[in-house]
């Protein structure tokens, strides 16, 4: 049913729900703080432009705070990528005293030892260096902010930055809540890894970051990127003509590639 009052029967039914955030998870943090002074902009948008005026905004020694959520998320190394980003803006905008602090609630994070590589060398890295990293077992797991003073709460320190990027934890979209598919730690939506079948609903086959699925699964997932989304579309594809014209299903191969950009001329990607 759609929300112009149209019904269509089918076959089978292919969603890609995406993600939504648990604002709660973080005491003082809202939707309506996102939008305003609190951005997470994991969403491309306003959020986005919010967050990059707030940078342009701050001030040499001034210090920019990222709070990563637990995974699974979707865009696992971005979190670590935008400090990047961000501390390139700061060393080419006259802010060479800035601090980009990373709040985190793992113990480690996608492409690390490249990530750290290229911090070093290009931004400077750890204690003296313009970013941090702290993990979540020495006290990196923010647990309440406050709008007013921009100070970040975890469970032992507290953490006041100029601009702070609060990016909440994520689940399944709404449909697929409402359609009660997700049932893995009631977050995601778990699959068959052969065909992208909900192992909850027959014939419903369910792709993209909302998915979670057996054996190929890491930190509790496919990776959440879009290269795999589409590697996922495949597989669903080629899975349906085959049940449509009553041959064997195809043996499912997935493939992923994801690249960071951590200043003008430095990249890297893991496949």
């Amino acid at each position: 049913a759609t929300a112009g009052g149209k019904s269509f029967e089918y076959d089978a039914l292919v969603l890609s729900p995406g993600v939504d955030f648990n604002y709660g998870a973080v005491k003082g943090y809202s939707e309506q703080l996102a939008q305003t002074k609190l951005p997470h902009a994991w969403k491309a948008g306003p959020q986005t432009l919010l967050l990059q005026k707030q940078l342009a905004a701050m001030p040499d020694g001034g210090k920019f705070i990222i709070s990563v959520p637990p995974g699974p998320f979707r865009c696992p190394p971005g979190p670590y990528e935008r400090a990047a980003q961000v501390a390139l803006h700061c060393k080419t905008h006259g802010k060479k005293k800035a601090k980009v602090l990373i709040l985190d609630h793992n113990d480690s994070f996608s492409k690390k030892p490249l990530f750290e590589q290229a911090w070093k060398e290009l931004y400077g890295y750890g204690e003296g260096g313009m970013i941090e990293w702290v993990s979540g077992s020495n006290d990196g797991k923010v647990e309440r902010v406050d709008p007013e003073t921009l100070t970040c709460y975890t469970g032992f320190g507290e953490f006041k930055g100029d601009v702070v990027n609060i990016i909440p934890p994520h689940h399944a979209g709404k449909i697929a809540k409402d359609l009660g598919l997700a049932t893995f730690k009631d977050k995601w939506c778990e699959v068959k890894p052969d065909s992208m079948e909900s192992t909850k609903t027959k014939d419903i086959y369910v792709i993209g970051d909302a998915c979670v699925g057996g054996e190929l699964a890491t930190n509790n997932g496919f990776p959440k990127s879009a290269h795999m989304a589409m590697s996922q579309a495949k597989v669903v594809a080629a899975n349906l003509v085959a049940k449509f014209n009553g041959l064997p299903a195809p043996q499912a191969i997935y493939t992923n590639t994801c690249y960071s950009v951590v200043a003008e001329d430095w990249g890297f990607s893991v496949v």
